[in-house]
């Protein structure tokens, strides 16, 4: 449901100079309500026991859209002329922390606002937090299961809290990684006499949403064959509370997300259930886990009972997270995290993960106040200038993440000694010779010796649903399941990764190649070195349950056409299916301006008719 704009770091330049004819799309009232300091997640700070529906409703019940707001889109793909001060404008409807929106991104948030001043819950998050900050320590791409390993691993280091959405939830393999974590956590928590909240919602139709589209789950439904959540006596540390939550009769609740503490958020691609797709996942920590802790109050709707501990607790002061761990900044050093997962490893035993307090672990780096991850930027700027968190002086982590997503800055990728492998007529016709060079210079962020040279010692035993291992930190983590791909006494490294792929689905299904040449090693969890927060735009659609089109206007719909309109020179796709009409014009139209358009999609996968949606992404000019 949410998507995050990964923008970059320079000001925008505003090049139009001049306001067309088109109105604009941020009226006073619209920039009033993004600019101020309401939202529902604070009035329930004020007062834990109101329903967020409630708080919505006094909020946000008597806006009235602009006369503007009738200006929605028209289905004209040609580039919408946007002046400097509608920039300006829409730049000033987000706290964006130290760094600034590019021109690009800002063209994009201006048109996402649109349905916003339209209709207000278009947004499914207050306006105050649609434009933030914040920072990605870790990406996921692989498939289900690892993806799980790392849910799993979130859940079992919470300190108050857990809030968990998935479209459908399904007994699986999938599931049992959730579940054992939730009763490792309960132990956890009982062991240092805390109870942990837990709130899951999901989406799994039923009569029952004819009258209430958001129903709690009765025990006896949650312990049943189809979902088999565990029994309140397997996790008696735990309060839970699960959500089911439909809008007749086409209305799916999409989301994908978890909410950790309100300090740790993810944000994936695949449902709780097995399956054998490619998914994706990313962690997110800073302000911008204070929009998805709002965005999931507001999906709730009902009263939260009991209420999250956090309440009172936004992320912006949370301090620095992730990067505020020796261990992080040492995987980039290139035998930190070998030491790392073998200290781990030798003391790997449950007795001394008991005496393991996440608290003891993060306390030190809080930042009392911290306002909009400003401070956070400047301790980030900080530590990765100290040579005490750095292993590898030679290597500046600032440096290292302003270049991931591990791609080099397109000036410096030499253009004429690129092969594309294409002959003129196809460059002519195909993608420009600077965007192939591009693609092709990539290259891992993990240093050669993690990944060619795993930790030697007292081995990292696969974390399996049958056999749980969790870790304290994202190092621990890569190492393990690095370790997990790697090539050992009984498989060379392309049967081992293999078996992990296939680990719950096609388990016998042969590889189509006959070695993974070197270079090309499997590494599905990839850490980001330190960085200062960026600026995220949180853009939502909501449920909608009337069989028609009606709802293509939204902010999420929004985004993907405005990212196609204002594309220069390349625009990367990745969907189940494709083939919703306007941004197949849009598509069309930004070949013909001669950008270059990258579709992966699978046919026939899903239904026949499908717009994007929330496990689908686009990046635009990434060069």
């Amino acid at each position: 449901m949410a998507h995050c704009v990964h923008p970059g770091e320079s000001q925008p330049s505003h090049a139009n100079k001049t306001s067309p004819s088109s109105p604009t799309m941020v009226s006073d009232g619209l920039y009033k309500l993004c600019t101020g300091k309401k939202s529902v997640s604070a009035l329930l700070a004020e007062n834990p026991t109101l329903s967020p529906g409630d708080a919505w409703k006094q909020l946000y019940g008597s806006y009235v859209p602009s006369s503007k707001s009738a200006a929605r889109s028209d289905g004209d793909s040609e580039e919408r002329s946007i002046g400097a001060d509608e920039l300006q404008r829409a730049a000033e409807c987000g706290n964006w922390g130290p760094s600034q929106p590019n021109e690009l991104f800002l063209k994009i948030y201006h048109d996402v606002l649109g349905p916003v001043e339209h209709d207000i819950s278009a947004a499914v998050v207050s306006p105050s937090l649609m434009g933030s900050c914040g920072v990605v320590p870790l990406t996921i791409i692989s498939v289900v299961p690892d993806i799980m390993r790392h849910m799993s691993n979130m859940i079992v280091r919470a300190e108050k809290e857990v809030y968990l959405a998935t479209n459908y939830w399904q007994s699986s393999v999938a599931s049992s990684y959730i579940t054992n974590a939730m009763k490792e956590l309960s132990a956890r928590a009982g062991r240092r006499g805390e109870r942990i909240v837990m709130k899951i919602i999901y989406d799994r139709g039923s009569l029952k949403q004819l009258l209430e589209p958001h129903y709690i789950v009765s025990e006896k439904e949650y312990l049943g064959d189809a979902v088999n959540i565990p029994k309140p006596e397997e996790i008696p540390n735990i309060n839970l509370q699960v959500m089911n939550y439909h809008k007749p009769m086409l209305g799916t609740y999409h989301c994908k997300y978890m909410v950790v503490d309100r300090k740790y958020a993810v944000l994936q691609s695949n449902n709780i259930q097995d399956n054998d797709n490619m998914e994706m996942m990313i962690q997110l920590e800073g302000p911008i886990v204070d929009s998805l802790y709002d965005m999931a109050l507001i999906s709730w709707h009902k009263a939260l009972e009991p209420p999250l501990p956090s309440y009172n607790s936004p992320a912006a002061r949370g301090g620095i997270g992730s990067f505020g761990e020796t261990s992080h900044h040492e995987m980039f050093h290139q035998a930190g995290i070998q030491a790392n997962a073998i200290s781990e490893a030798q003391a790997n035993s449950s007795s001394q993960l008991e005496a393991v307090d996440a608290r003891a672990i993060h306390s030190k780096h809080l930042i009392p106040g911290e306002n909009n991850g400003l401070l956070e930027g400047q301790r980030l700027a900080n530590l990765s200038n100290d040579a005490s968190y750095d292993p590898s002086p030679a290597r500046n982590a600032i440096e290292h993440a302003i270049d991931a997503p591990h791609l080099p800055p397109l000036d410096d990728v030499n253009i004429k000694g690129a092969s594309s492998g294409l002959n003129n007529e196809q460059e002519r016709f195909g993608r420009a010779p600077v965007t192939n060079a591009y693609l092709c210079s990539g290259s891992s962020s993990l240093p050669s010796s993690i990944i060619s040279q795993p930790p030697q010692g007292k081995p990292l035993l696969e974390h399996l649903s049958t056999d749980s291992h969790y870790d304290i930190d994202i190092a621990g983590e890569v190492a393990r399941v690095q370790q997990s791909v790697s090539p050992n006494d009984n498989l060379t490294r392309l049967e081992a990764t293999v078996a992990h792929l296939n680990h719950t689905k096609n388990k016998d299904f042969p590889p189509s190649i006959k070695e993974i040449p070197a270079g090309d090693e499997f590494t599905p969890y990839i850490p980001h070195a330190v960085h200062e927060p960026f600026p995220i735009a949180m853009v939502n659609r909501p449920p909608y349950g009337t069989p028609n089109n009606n709802d293509v206007f939204t902010p999420q719909n929004e985004a993907w056409l405005a990212g196609l309109r204002y594309a220069k020179k390349n625009v990367y796709i990745q969907s189940p299916t494709l083939n919703a009409e306007p941004i197949l014009k849009e598509i069309l139209n930004a070949c013909e301006r001669g950008v270059d358009v990258f579709a992966f999609i699978c046919i026939g996968y899903n239904d026949a008719v499908r717009s994007p949606k929330s496990d689908d992404y686009m990046l635009t000019d990434t060069g």
